[in-house]
């Protein structure tokens, strides 16, 4: 019997295979796609789940009430770990992390600019997941000047032929600082907040700290916010009781803070929502993950449209069967099977593809996807999809078929295929386009939203400009190399500064200014820069005067606009001001800048003069002249360094990289978008075709009594057009809230406009006219006496 159901069903799909390799086509690419961005949001969705006890670490993060300001800082003081784990009971450990910026690192004839370390706590091997290849499993670091390294980092500087036991105890120089080996970990994997190359124990940090008026010690260092800082609990402990104590603490050890109040965010929580609870990434994740389960229904949309469609071509064959004694459930089953032939060659095709695909959407995502089959959560997934997908596109049709009345059906009393199932083919037409007109039109608008970040005035002139960060021997011929910069072929202006104005990370609340309330607080971030810093970038003054370059500029200030509203002073210019251990006169308030991403709002800045912090050289050049920029810089390197190599980078790329997961996921939305549309015209096309198909015969008739070509072509298009229309209209309202709400996320983005809606209604509404039409046209051309002849 099953033998004969599989014969039936071969016979049936190769007689038909037209509508079964457009159905395969359907089925194959939306699987392949649907299991694609599934991957992806699995991928996602799995960030530091592996860590042992993980629901009890949590990442401590500062808010802080700045000029009537909630700001949300990821880091903490340095003190904050130590002093609660002595006086807080519910904290079983603490972990701080500190990034070690970009380092010269060298063994023998190797050497690279490393950017990837940070100096971290010894409890980090105690609560986060390491597997340690080689050293100390309990205390990986040995004295302050060691470095647990990672397996790919050890093979960069001591082969592959060594084995990791015997790089224990190996030199390595980091900047001038030779360190040696401790431990020898795994790779961190792709997914964990963790990625880093090396590790330094934090004691470093404390033994080379310089201790100030206000500072004792690194443990005491409450006015700098450096610290990534990770708590793990006791069993049971009570998140907000510890997040109050937390607050206490501070506030007891800390005079200069009565504002601010601390919290704890999850670690799993870390990678997808943002210190402040917002969703920075889980907004995009759950749209991801929509995206993949409507692309899945619009493959399953397209198969039940055809096979329901085609009911009229399976009528008869029903009803006998039915005479000669077949039930309903063996009608069913050998539908079924059919159902699953072509299921089974479209899951063939999609893990291909999948496969194919794979490398494509890895180098965009810049992640490292794999389809493991000794993974359990990839293989539920995979059979979750397959096994969701083939019952959603098959059990309905097969229902169908199996129902008609075998003695109507007999004395052609069956109703034809636009009657019976007409309205729920209509309704699966209008949802599977309003499915791809809402993912166009998100799209379109992350296409704008992007460009507008590209283009948005920043409230500086970066174009053209690289910047050199200096190593310790060019730092010592700062001066000397800006002089002959400034007259090197290419190079039209200089300048220095101790940050790069991109992306400056460094904040300080150690401010003090005339006025300032008791309990006021500013976090503040400072750049040390020369004279001609505003100049050289086209920065405005809202009120004041610029530096002068004179000795006067020493005990001066330059803010911006942001922070001269939190300080609560009308007129700012010649008060006060001081920042860390210096006392000075704010000479003028800077028009506000963009120096983060413009998903947040605009920080206070502050500007100040001090030669020996500045370590970052700005060039301007052209487009025409980079090169020859480029050069002369390196040359001049060269001169002055040649143990530490050139690194220089254009802050238009720059600017461009803090954008790039943006630009990753729009990119993936883009391709995942178009391939709904497809599947969507698809199965357009192959409905379009096989209801031209039915109306063969009312096509030559209306040719024979003189009917256009152009008449009969919108007189089959019109309907499904219709459908089309009507689908933009229901889809608008879901399309509009959807975006807005991924606008939401940033502090500056545009708006949504009708024309936006109009030209994703109408470039739709084009495609399936032309999907369409090529059937229409192609039937308005046939013979009419090809239909009519059996008549």
């Amino acid at each position: 019997m099953l033998s004969t159901y599989f014969t039936i069903a071969i016979r049936s799909l190769i007689k038909n295979r037209f509508f079964t390799a457009i159905n395969i086509a359907g089925l194959s690419f939306g699987l392949a796609t649907g299991l694609l961005m599934l991957l992806w949001v699995m991928d996602e969705l799995s960030f530091d789940r592996q860590h042992p006890d993980v629901a009890r670490i949590y990442r401590e993060s500062a808010h802080v009430n700045a000029g009537g300001k909630h700001l949300v800082l990821e880091n903490c003081p340095a003190p904050h770990a130590a002093y609660a784990l002595r006086e807080i009971p519910e904290v079983e450990r603490a972990v701080r992390i500190v990034d070690a910026g970009t380092l010269l690192v060298r063994h023998g004839e190797v050497s690279n600019l490393e950017k990837r370390g940070v100096f971290a706590d010894t409890s980090f091997f105690q609560v986060f997941k390491t597997e340690i290849l080689a050293g100390n499993q309990y205390q990986p670091f040995g004295a302050p000047n060691s470095v647990v390294i990672t397996k790919s980092f050890a093979r960069k500087y001591f082969g592959d032929q060594l084995e990791y036991t015997s790089m224990l105890g190996k030199l390595l120089q980091m900047e001038e600082v030779p360190v040696v080996v401790s431990a020898v970990i795994q790779d961190f994997p792709g997914n964990t907040l963790f990625q880093y190359d090396y590790i330094r124990p934090y004691e470093y940090l404390k033994s080379v700290f310089q201790p100030n008026e206000l500072w004792k010690s690194r443990e005491e260092d409450w006015g700098n916010c450096d610290d990534a800082t990770f708590f793990k609990l006791s069993p049971g402990a009570d998140i907000a009781a510890v997040e109050r104590k937390l607050t206490d603490l501070t506030h007891t050890h800390n005079k200069l803070d009565r504002g601010s109040y601390y919290k704890l965010q999850p670690l799993t929580q870390t990678h997808l929502y943002a210190a402040d609870g917002s969703e920075s990434g889980a907004e995009t994740v759950r749209v991801f993950g929509v995206v993949a389960l409507f692309i899945l229904l619009i493959a399953c949309i397209n198969y039940i449209n055809l096979a329901t469609a085609k009911a009229s071509k399976r009528a008869r064959e029903v009803g006998l069967r039915k005479a000669i004694g077949a039930n309903r459930g063996q009608l069913v089953a050998q539908f079924l099977i059919e159902s699953l032939l072509v299921f089974l060659i479209a899951s063939g095709l999609a893990l291909v593809l999948t496969y194919v695909l794979l490398p494509f959407c890895n180098a965009i995502s810049d992640k490292q996807l794999t389809i493991s089959w000794n993974d359990p959560g990839v293989l539920v997934l995979l059979a979750g999809v397959l096994l969701c997908t083939l019952l959603l596109s098959a059990i309905y049709p097969a229902m169908v078929l199996s129902a008609f009345n075998p003695i109507r059906v007999l004395k052609a009393q069956f109703n034809t295929p636009m009657d019976a199932q007409t309205g729920l083919r209509k309704g699966l037409v209008i949802f599977q386009f309003g499915c791809s007109s809402a993912l166009l039109l998100g799209m379109f608008v992350i296409d704008r939203q992007m460009d507008f970040i590209r283009t948005k005035d920043l409230g500086y002139n970066r174009e053209n400009v690289f910047q050199i960060e200096l190593s310790e021997k060019t730092y010592q011929n700062r001066d000397a190399i800006i002089q002959e910069l400034s007259n090197s072929p290419g190079v039209r202006d200089v300048t220095s500064c101790s940050a790069s104005i991109l992306q400056n990370r460094i904040r300080t609340g150690d401010t003090d200014w005339d006025g300032k309330l008791p309990d006021s607080r500013m976090m503040i971030s400072p750049i040390a820069v020369a004279p001609d810093f505003l100049r050289f970038f086209k920065m405005q003054l809202a009120s004041g005067t610029d530096f002068t370059g004179t000795p006067a500029d020493a005990n001066a200030y330059l803010i911006n606009e942001t922070a001269a509203a939190q300080m609560g002073i009308a007129d700012p210019v010649g008060k006060r001001f001081k920042l860390w251990e210096t006392e000075g006169v704010i000479k003028g308030v800077v028009r506000n800048y963009h120096f983060a991403s413009l998903r947040t709002a605009i920080n206070p800045a502050i500007f100040y003069i001090n030669p020996e912090r500045q370590g970052i050289i700005c060039v301007k050049t052209t487009s025409q002249d980079a090169s020859k920029a480029v050069s002369s810089a390196e040359l001049l390197w060269k001169r002055f360094d040649t143990a530490y190599p050139f690194n220089y980078a254009f802050m238009d790329e720059t600017f461009d990289q803090m954008y790039r997961k943006e630009q990753r996921s729009a990119q993936l939305f883009k391709g995942f978008s178009l391939i709904a549309l497809f599947i969507s015209c698809l199965g357009l096309f192959g409905l379009s075709a096989f209801t031209i198909e039915q109306r063969n015969k009312e096509i030559g008739v209306r040719k024979v009594l003189g009917a256009s070509v152009r008449g009969i072509t919108l007189l089959l298009a019109k309907d499904f057009l219709k459908l089309v229309l009507v689908s933009l209209i229901l889809a608008a309202p879901f399309a509009w809230w959807a975006t807005n709400k991924w606008l939401a996320d940033f502090n500056y983005r545009i708006d949504l406009q009708a024309w936006m809606f109009a030209i994703i209604a109408l470039g739709t509404i084009s495609i399936a006219f032309l999907t369409v039409s090529f059937q229409s046209i192609r039937a308005a051309l046939a013979d009419p006496v090809k239909s009519l002849r059996s008549e």
